[in-house]
């Protein structure tokens, strides 16, 4: 089951309204100090634009673990909050959207200016490249000598990732499993295990 998406790599486009430019440009994050850095190179690209407008998300849609936003001149509201408007309501995340301006001598109103910055961050999020950030869950296995082979191949067919392992009277292995993949592979671990396997959820940590 998708959790949500995020990006595998930037995406750019541009956007004319009233001889005014607006190019939009999104790019992955995973915090803050990314974002910035992203922001920082957009300024350093275009350093004779009048505005550069940002918005960044991170973490699960809905619960974000950070997120920011900038009008950065324009009048308040009309810029920084579309585009995050425009990723907060969309499945995606660990990404920062930047907008950047040439004013085009036509004065838009706020109106306009919502309207442009929307529409640009929304052309340019249909432009990124996304990958599907999936639900996973921890489960603690443990097992015989004899069937650690079989039990790992089993586990990587069900797109498990096998994390540490633990060798003393049996063999103990900490895997990440996708979520909607778990049922199945408890049910044809107590199979082929005939009892001599024991696989519990790792208690989730606070």
């Amino acid at each position: 089951m998708s959790l949500y998406q995020t990006p595998t790599g930037p995406a750019r486009y541009e956007l004319e309204v009233k001889k005014s430019r607006f190019i939009g440009i999104i790019a992955p994050c995973e915090n803050q100090q990314q974002a910035m850095q992203q922001v920082a190179a957009a300024r350093a690209e275009f350093p004779d634009a009048r505005h550069v407008c940002w918005a960044f998300v991170c973490g699960t849609p809905g619960n974000y673990s950070d997120y920011g936003f900038s009008d950065d001149g324009e009048p308040g509201g009309t810029a920084g909050k579309p585009i995050l408007n425009v990723l907060q309501h969309n499945p995606v995340s660990d990404l920062c959207a930047v907008v950047v301006r040439y004013f085009g001598g036509i004065k838009l109103g706020a109106g306009g200016l919502v309207r442009a910055y929307s529409a640009t961050t929304s052309s340019t999020l249909k432009l990124t490249p996304l990958q599907d950030v999936v639900q996973r869950e921890q489960l603690i296995i443990e097992l015989p000598y004899p069937l650690e082979d079989s039990i790992r191949r089993l586990i990587q067919r069900h797109q498990g990732v096998i994390g540490d392992c633990a060798y003393t009277t049996s063999v103990t292995l900490n895997c990440e499993i996708p979520a909607d993949a778990l049922p199945a592979l408890e049910a044809e671990l107590t199979d082929s295990g005939r009892g001599d396997v024991i696989c519990r959820r790792a208690e989730p940590q606070s």
